[in-house]
């Protein structure tokens, strides 16, 4: 079973967009929006195919540019 991560403070644009951390690079039925890493760990934020679809191009790499400010800022940085 993939592992799923939580974070606290996660950004709003997660929860609505649905987009989740896990450590396995696919889970059915999604899509890799982007990775990120520190210290060697690799978190795989992944969003359903459903709504990435819905969403064009430029929307998703909006996503992951909120996505990565949020991981260069958040509270357990270490």
């Amino acid at each position: 079973m993939p592992e799923f991560l939580q974070y606290e403070n996660c950004p709003k644009v997660l929860l609505e967009n649905h987009i989740e951390p896990f450590r396995e690079e696919y889970i059915p039925g999604s899509r890799v929006l982007c990775i990120e890493g520190r210290n060697g760990d690799k978190v795989f934020f992944q969003i359903p195919k459903p709504i990435a679809l819905k969403l064009s191009e430029s929307n998703l790499e909006a996503l992951k540019k909120q996505v990565h400010a949020w991981w260069l800022t958040r509270g357990d940085a270490g």
